[in-house]
C-alpha cells in the first residue's frame, strides 16, 4: 500500500464500496467492516441480506456470525441510535457522559468537551450552555471552578441522558421553516408533522451575525434568516410545498415591493427556488427560535455556531429517482413493467427492469440507472467538471459504470469537446518524434510552469494538500494552502486572514485536485481559528486552525497528514517538500496546477543570521530553502505544508523575495504549536 499501513483503512473501505458496489446504490450502509442493511419489512429484509451475502461470498469475505446481528428494530450505528422513530445519542456514550467525574483540571475539561461535543447537534444553544466550561480552555484563563462552571456540567449531562430525539425527513410529509433574527444572529428550524399530527424537529441551525449584518435593519435581518435558512436546508426543501414560519409581518411584503435595494433584489431571486408561503406568527409563539438566535451581548467567540444534523443526505440517485417519476419517456417504460409482458414489449423485459419504482437498464450482468433527459448534463458536469476535467475516454468509463442512457457515447463526447475548461488548458498538438524514429507524447515545461524551479506533482502523491478560497462578488478566489489533518481540521497561515474577516461562512477549501479550485470536493467552513497572539508586524505564531461545517469524505485523492509532536526534533539538513499553487516566480503568476520542492531545513543559527538585519527568527520558526537551482515557494504558497515523511513539520509563513540564494524560507514550527492545535481540535 501506498505511505504504508496509514491507508489501509480507505483501502479497505474502498474495497468494501466495491464488492458492494451492486447493494450500494440502493440500501447497503457501509463504514469499514460495518454493513447496515435497513428495510420495511421481513420479506424486504430477507431479500436484501440474501442478495448482499451472495456479493460478500462472491467477493472471497467471510463473516464471524457471533458478530453480526439480524433483524433488530433500532441498532447502534457510529455512535447514535437509530430506530424507525428517528435518530438520537447511543446508549453506551449517553451512558459515558452521565457517569463522567467532575473534571478537576484541563484535560478532564477536553475529555468532557470532546465527548459531549460529539452530539452538539441535538442540543440547542449546545455552545452558550458549554461557554463557561470551554472559557477555562482559553490561554489566559486560570482554573476556577464556579457555580457557573458547575450548572454547565450537570446541564450537559442531564440533556444528553435524556436523549433527545432529531426526527427522520421524510419528503412526503408536511413540512415548516421557523426561523428568526436578532442584532447577535439568526436561526432557523426545521419541522415536519407526524402521524400524531405534532411537529418534531429535523435539523436545527444558527449562526452569530457579522458586523455589516448586525447593522442591517430588522427586516433586512428577518429576510436574511430566512434565506441562510433556506440554503442551509436546501436539500429538503428543494421539489416540496412547504411554510416559512416567522414573527416579521413585514417579511410577507418584502419580496411583492417594487421597488427593491439590490441586496433584497439578490436574496428574491434565491427565494424564487422555493415552492413555499409566508406565515406570520407573534414573537411570543416562537421562543424555540427566537432562543436560538439570541446569546450573550458580549459574546464574540465564533464557537456559539449550531451545526445541523444531516439526517438525510439527498443522493445523487433520489435525485435522478425523483426526476424519472416526472419524465413521460421513462413513466412510459415503468407502466410496460409493471404490465404483463406481450411480444410488444418483450424487449422492454429483456433490457430493463423495475426494482422498488426506479427504472434500471440490464447491461453485462448487472444494471445501471436510467437517466432522464433533463438531468444528463447535471449527471456530466458531476463526472467531468467537478473531478479535474478527465478527457472523453475516462469520462465515459466513469459515467457508464453507473448510468445508461440512449446515444450516450456520442452525448459525452459532444459534451467533453464543448468544455471551455478543456480547450483552455488541454491544446492539441503533434507527437514529438524522437530520434529513433518513435512518436512519444511529451510535456515541454518551459521556466515559468514550475514553482520557484519545483516540479508538477499530482494531488495523489500528497492527499493532504488543500487550496482556501475567499468569496467576492465574482465568485470565489484563490486565497492560501491548507493541510488536511483530521476529517473536519485543517491548518493554515493566519497571515492570510484579516483580522476584519474572520468570518468562517466568507471562507471556502477546496481538497482532492490537482488544479487550483477546479474539480475536487468544495466545503464550508463553521468556525475559523487564529492563534490568539499572532503579532503581524515580527509574523510570530502564524497559525491557523479551519474546522468545516461537515466531515471531508477521505479517499485515494484526499487523506490527512500527521502533524509534529512537541517531542520531534528536525535535524538540520533534512529533505522535506513544499507544495503549493503559489506564483510561479517573485511577483509572478500563480500556477494553475499544484506543484512541489524539495527544500533542506536550515539550521536555526544560520537563518538568524541571514535575517539579522530583517527581522527575528524565534523558536516558533523554521526555516528551509534548496540551491543548484535555487527552490523555495513563494507568494500564494501561504498556509501551505513542508512535510517530512509524511509529518506537516512547518507551514508556510514568510521570506525575503522567493527562491533568494541569501535568505531562506521561514516557516511556522508545528510542533511548537502542538498544544495549541489540542486544544482546538478538543472543540472541533
Amino acid at each position: 500500500m501506498p505511505f504504508g499501513l496509514a491507508n489501509a483503512p480507505s483501502i479497505f473501505q474502498r474495497t468494501m464500496n466495491k464488492i458492494l458496489a451492486e447493494a450500494k446504490i440502493k440500501y447497503a450502509l457501509i463504514y469499514m467492516d460495518d454493513v447496515l442493511i435497513p428495510a420495511k419489512s421481513y420479506s424486504e429484509g430477507i431479500s436484501r441480506l440474501r442478495e448482499v451475502l451472495s456479493l460478500l461470498q462472491k467477493g472471497g469475505l467471510t463473516l464471524k456470525l457471533s458478530k453480526c446481528h439480524f433483524f433488530y428494530d433500532k441498532i447502534d450505528f457510529l455512535g447514535f441510535e437509530v430506530s424507525a422513530n428517528g435518530i438520537r445519542p447511543g446508549y453506551q456514550k449517553t451512558l459515558a457522559i452521565s457517569e463522567f467525574p467532575k473534571p478537576k483540571n484541563i484535560h478532564d475539561i477536553r475529555r468532557f468537551i470532546g465527548l459531549t461535543s460529539f452530539f452538539r447537534r441535538f442540543i440547542k444553544n449546545f455552545a452558550i450552555i458549554a461557554r463557561p466550561l470551554t472559557d477555562l480552555l482559553k490561554k489566559n484563563f486560570s482554573w476556577n471552578w464556579t457555580d457557573q462552571q458547575e450548572n454547565s456540567f450537570i446541564t450537559l449531562k442531564s440533556k444528553l441522558v435524556k436523549r433527545p430525539i432529531l426526527a427522520l425527513y421524510d419528503q412526503k410529509l408536511e413540512t415548516e421553516l421557523h426561523t428568526d433574527a436578532s442584532k447577535i444572529g439568526i436561526a432557523g428550524i426545521l419541522l415536519q408533522k407526524g402521524a400524531d399530527n405534532l411537529l418534531r424537529p429535523v435539523a436545527y441551525y444558527s449562526r452569530k451575525n457579522t458586523s455589516e449584518e448586525q447593522r442591517m435593519h430588522s427586516f433586512e435581518q428577518e429576510t436574511l434568516a430566512v434565506i441562510s435558512s433556506l440554503n442551509r436546508f436546501r436539500v429538503y426543501l428543494l421539489g416540496i410545498k412547504f411554510k416559512i414560519v416567522t414573527d416579521c409581518s413585514a417579511l410577507r411584503t418584502t419580496f411583492t415591493k417594487r421597488d427593491l435595494i439590490p441586496r433584497i433584489a439578490r436574496w428574491w431571486i434565491q427565494f424564487q427556488e422555493f415552492d413555499c408561503e409566508i406565515e406570520y406568527r407573534p414573537g411570543n409563539k416562537m421562543g424555540h427560535v427566537d432562543a436560538l438566535s439570541r446569546g450573550p451581548v458580549n459574546d464574540s467567540n465564533p464557537d456559539t455556531d449550531l451545526q445541523i444534523l444531516d439526517v438525510l443526505n439527498f443522493t445523487t440517485e433520489d435525485w435522478i429517482a425523483t426526476i424519472q417519476n416526472n419524465d413521460e419517456e421513462i413513466k412510459r417504460i415503468k407502466e410496460i413493467l409493471e404490465s404483463k409482458n406481450t411480444k410488444d414489449t418483450v424487449d422492454i423485459y429483456n433490457n430493463y427492469q423495475l426494482k422498488g419504482g426506479k427504472v434500471y437498464r440490464n447491461i453485462d450482468g448487472g444494471i445501471r440507472w436510467v437517466v432522464p433527459r433533463g438531468v444528463r448534463w447535471q449527471i456530466l458536469r458531476m463526472n467531468h467538471d467537478d473531478i479535474g476535467h478527465f478527457g472523453f475516454e475516462k469520462t465515459l468509463e466513469r459515467v457508464r459504470s453507473t448510468y445508461w442512457f440512449p446515444k450516450m457515447r456520442k452525448f459525452i463526447k459532444k459534451y467533453c469537446n464543448s468544455c471551455l475548461e478543456c480547450a483552455y488548458h488541454k491544446v492539441p498538438g503533434a507527437l514529438t518524434t524522437t530520434k529513433s524514429s518513435y512518436s512519444l507524447p511529451v510535456d515541454l515545461l518551459d521556466q515559468t510552469s514550475r514553482v520557484v524551479n519545483g516540479f508538477s506533482i499530482d494531488i495523489t502523491q500528497i492527499p493532504y494538500h488543500a487550496a482556501i478560497g475567499k468569496k467576492s462578488t465574482s465568485g470565489l478566489g484563490y486565497l492560501c494552502g491548507a493541510s488536511i489533518i483530521s476529517n473536519r481540521a485543517l491548518l493554515s497561515a493566519t497571515h492570510c486572514f484579516k483580522m476584519s474577516e474572520l468570518d468562517p461562512s466568507l471562507y471556502r477549501v477546496v481538497v482532492g485536485s490537482s488544479y487550483r479550485l477546479l474539480g475536487g470536493d468544495t466545503y464550508e467552513l463553521s468556525r475559523l481559528y487564529v492563534h490568539e497572539s499572532y503579532s503581524s508586524v515580527t509574523v510570530v505564531n502564524d497559525i491557523a486552525m479551519l474546522v468545516t461545517s461537515k466531515k471531508i469524505n477521505f479517499g485515494q485523492n484526499v487523506q490527512s497528514v500527521f502533524f509534529a509532536p512537541s517531542t520531534m526534533n528536525v535535524p538540520d539538513g533534512t529533505t522535506a517538500l513544499v507544495s503549493g499553487f503559489g506564483k510561479t516566480a517573485y511577483n509572478g503568476k500563480l500556477s494553475s496546477s499544484l506543484l512541489a520542492a524539495n527544500v533542506e531545513v536550515v539550521s536555526q543559527t544560520a537563518c538568524a543570521r541571514a535575517y539579522r538585519k530583517i527581522a527575528t527568527i524565534s523558536t516558533g520558526m523554521i526555516c528551509a530553502s534548496a540551491n543548484n537551482p535555487p527552490r523555495d515557494a513563494c507568494q500564494g504558497d501561504s498556509g501551505g505544508p513542508l512535510v517530512m515523511n509524511n509529518i506537516l513539520i512547518g507551514i508556510v509563513s514568510w521570506g525575503e523575495e522567493c527562491a533568494n540564494v541569501s535568505y531562506p524560507g521561514v516557516y511556522t514550527r508545528v510542533s511548537e504549536y502542538y498544544p495549541w492545535i489540542i486544544s482546538k481540535l478538543a472543540l472541533v
